[in-house]
């Protein structure tokens, strides 16, 4: 049976700095790529983000067992996603170890990956600059978010962790910054999550606006307990100016 995937959707004001439709999917973990592909194609998104967390390779072992075909799922996924629209990749800590072969699949794909860098584009006549820090180098990715927030147009962040954004790199330069990883805090009662990777019992972010900081519940539910109340979802996300 497919996974049941919401769409979950925000609209977002930019005092006429910008106009934009994303789709931002999060935490697929080599999930079927069906049910998200066709979640993303009902948005019609300008742009697709991927947060993190869409290729296995968590740790060393998990890496070398995911390099060849178990991968193939996330990377048809990728694909099918780049059919829809311009797809642009951050990395999340399950890809902390991701291996070259790993990478160079990835990078066969049309997708823009984004390892501590940015890219400017242009939509609907309005200028963006899409930056994304990776899983493990802080130097790197706080240089490129200097670069980042120097861009004299409308920015939006890759950081799969929200809860590194806030204590390691928070900044109101940042116009826009898309997160997943706490998988809604698995079991959610009256807007407050259970648990989260990287902040415990009951957590702060695990889904929905935090200022500038927007998480996403994530797209496939990868523990082995059950989600409550936390269905898995893509973020259609509309800039309106």
């Amino acid at each position: 049976m497919k996974e049941k995937i919401t769409v979950t959707k925000y609209m977002l004001s930019t005092s006429g700095r910008a106009r934009l439709r994303l789709a931002v999917v999060s935490d697929t973990h080599e999930a079927d790529p069906g049910p998200v592909t066709d979640a993303v194609r009902s948005i019609a998104p300008d742009v697709i983000i991927l947060a993190g967390d869409i290729v296995e390779a968590k740790t060393k072992m998990s890496a070398a067992l995911h390099d060849g075909a178990k991968s193939e799922v996330a990377y048809e996924l990728i694909r099918s996603l780049c059919r829809i629209a311009p797809v642009y990749y951050g990395l999340g800590n399950h890809e902390a170890n991701i291996t070259d072969r790993q990478l160079e699949n990835i990078k066969k794909t049309d997708v823009h990956l984004l390892v501590d860098e940015y890219a400017r584009i242009k939509v609907r006549g309005f200028e963006f600059a899409i930056g994304a820090v990776s899983p493990e180098d802080d130097a790197a990715a706080r240089a490129m978010l200097e670069g980042l927030r120097r861009q004299d147009c409308y920015r939006i962040l890759i950081c799969h962790r929200p809860e590194r954004y806030v204590r390691e790199f928070y900044d109101p330069r940042d116009d826009l910054v898309l997160a997943g990883h706490a998988h809604g805090g698995q079991w959610r009662a009256f807007g407050i999550g259970a648990f989260a990777p990287g902040q415990g019992i009951f957590p702060r972010y695990t889904k929905g606006f935090y200022g500038n900081l927007l998480v996403s519940a994530g797209a496939h539910n990868s523990e082995f307990v059950p989600r409550i109340n936390d269905p898995c979802e893509v973020l259609s996300v509309e800039l309106v100016d």
